[in-house]
């Protein structure tokens, strides 16, 4: 159970805290960011999974399970990364849209008003960070979280 603990401990050391808002923005967008950000959580998540392991199955052999652990969880969270973000901004680009929509028959009447709304409101999203005030935008972190929680936690037990 320690080493589960451990190794989550080095999940949020290397996922959150090693990592710069310029790559949290922009690892669902970039493949250079999302490189760089998957290359360091698995330097770091090798190490810890290197230490956990070598209490279990000696030096060598924790070594080499440490990072063969680190490689299989890193590849499958640059996965998420790059699929979750993307899932997020297309459902914060649909809710803007259909508020565009509604405003017809209110304000706006014409297709050029509308394409106005939405430019500005997708302006405000990409410039001013609006929805980061967003519940949806929450609940994308916290399934991040919890995709990644799972993903470590079954390879703990399946090289455990």
């Amino acid at each position: 159970m320690w080493g589960l603990i451990i190794l989550l401990i080095g999940h949020y050391v290397f996922d959150y805290l090693c990592q710069s808002r310029e790559i949290a923005e922009n690892k669902s967008t970039n493949y250079e960011a999302l490189q760089d950000h998957v290359t360091t959580y698995i330097v770091g998540m090798s190490i810890t999974a290197a230490i956990v392991f070598s209490f279990t199955w000696g030096s060598l052999t924790g070594i080499l399970g440490g990072i063969c652990f680190a490689v299989f969880v890193g590849l499958i969270h640059g996965a998420q990364d790059w699929y979750i973000w993307r899932g997020y901004r297309y459902i914060v680009k649909e809710r803007i849209i259909k508020f565009a929509l509604d405003q017809v028959g209110k304000e706006y009447n014409t297709v050029h008003s509308i394409k106005y709304v939405i430019e500005n409101k997708l302006k405000v999203f990409k410039d001013d960070k609006e929805y980061a005030e967003d519940k949806v935008f929450y609940d994308f972190i916290g399934l991040d979280a919890l995709l990644h929680t799972i993903t470590i936690v079954l390879f703990y037990w399946w090289f455990v």
